[in-house]
């Protein structure tokens, strides 16, 4: 690397823990792991969970750990768990979409979320291309409802808030910063959103630059109903850690390059389970793996292991693409991890995974040893971690 970017990311590297089984196992049991899945039990016990819903960008900031049941996914589309929604322990749903803060302009939408990016042209192409039957632009075509992350958002949210009657709160982050702007809310049956918003996506015609002519369209503060106050107050705190710690953080920020992508079929954050590792910005690319649950047995069915191999396509071909470019996005990614409560349940995702052609290209890169991780976690205790065999 030889451009100044070059030298920023040899710096920022200095800072990146090699994801091993070994490393795994040890955050896993350290105290603080312990501490934070205590926390997150307490949470829910008294009923104060904030459900997450998120894109699965690895430059999404979210606060508190120990409060947070994360469902993440490309552009926030996607099958959701309603049970998960409607849980006695939840006290609010945010559902959290991104933008690059530098794209703002007037009368512009703001970028940098891939998915909403791969909508846009999935959209122009449409007369081209065929259709599809699996992978990433199939779930593009079927999950994700508007090339706008913050309208796509707002749908979600309006169809979370009433399908379940659960307080639900509108964002979209500016990953550069980590500042959120709320700009949509629905609670007991009441929808407080901004007037350039209202019904877009839903019934009333999408204009960008009505919607945008004054840069993005948030709530005042005074019209927040006070249920979300919590979480965005956290929001601003974790955020003003996190510019202290990292100052460089508009630079670490700038383009998604994570270290790995992580499937998970845990509810608590990764970052209860593993805090040493999940603790630096822009390092996991991270995936909710839907589940069905009858009494104590969590079965994983063909349609949610379809659905998250289809999403895991994008960054694994991003990746591929990308090799060997250090200022790229993906070009660093050189693990995947599987984490469910059955080994056998993990290993099998991996084998399936490991079918695919982008996934046999991707394991077959030289020079950054490109490795499946597999682990059993059950109620918080990672048992088994091991490395899934290369094909």
């Amino acid at each position: 690397m030889t451009s100044e970017n070059g030298s920023r990311l040899e710096t920022i590297d200095l800072k990146r823990p090699d994801i091993t089984p070994e490393f795994l196992k040890k955050d896993n049991a350290s105290e603080t792991a312990r501490i934070l899945s205590a926390k997150w039990e307490e949470n829910r016990d008294n009923g104060n969970l904030w459900v997450i819903v998120a894109c699965g960008d690895a430059r999404v900031l979210i606060p508190c750990p120990e409060n947070i049941m994360s469902i993440r996914s490309i552009a926030t589309g996607g099958k959701k768990e309603k049970k998960i929604l409607v849980s006695q322990g939840v006290k609010m749903v945010v559902v959290m979409s991104h933008i690059d803060g530098k794209t703002i302009i007037p009368g512009k939408r703001g970028r940098g979320c891939g998915g909403g990016a791969a909508k846009e042209e999935a959209i122009n192409e449409k007369e081209e291309h065929k259709e599809h039957v699996e992978g990433i632009r199939y779930y593009i075509d079927n999950n994700i409802d508007h090339p706008d992350t913050m309208i796509q958002a707002y749908i979600t949210a309006y169809k979370i808030a009433k399908e379940t009657k659960k307080p639900t709160l509108a964002v979209v982050q500016d990953h550069r910063t980590g500042k959120i702007y709320p700009f949509a809310a629905f609670v007991d049956g009441y929808d407080i959103v901004n007037s350039k918003l209202d019904q877009v996506g839903l019934s009333k015609e999408y204009n960008e630059a009505e919607i945008y002519a004054d840069g993005i369209p948030a709530l005042p503060e005074t019209v927040i109903p006070e249920i979300f106050k919590e979480f965005i107050n956290a929001s601003k705190e974790y955020m003003s850690e996190m510019l202290r710690t990292y100052p460089n953080l508009d630079e670490i920020q700038e383009t998604q390059n994570p270290s790995g992508v992580w499937i998970s079929s845990k509810l608590p954050s990764i970052r209860t389970r593993y805090p040493e590792a999940t603790k630096f910005p822009n390092l996991f690319f991270k995936l909710h793996l839907p589940r069905e649950k009858d009494g104590s047995k969590i079965e994983i069915t063909q349609a949610m292991q379809k659905e998250i191999i289809n999403q895991a396509q994008y960054p694994i071909e991003h990746s591929i693409k990308h090799f060997g470019k250090p200022n790229e996005s993906f070009s660093r990614t050189n693990r995947i991890i599987i984490e469910t409560s059955d080994i056998n349940v993990s290993r099998n995702l991996a084998a399936e995974l490991a079918k695919k052609q982008w996934m046999k290209t991707w394991l077959d890169l030289p020079d950054l040893d490109h490795r499946i991780i597999i682990i059993q976690n059950k109620e918080g205790i990672s048992n088994q971690i091991d490395y899934f065999p290369k094909e």
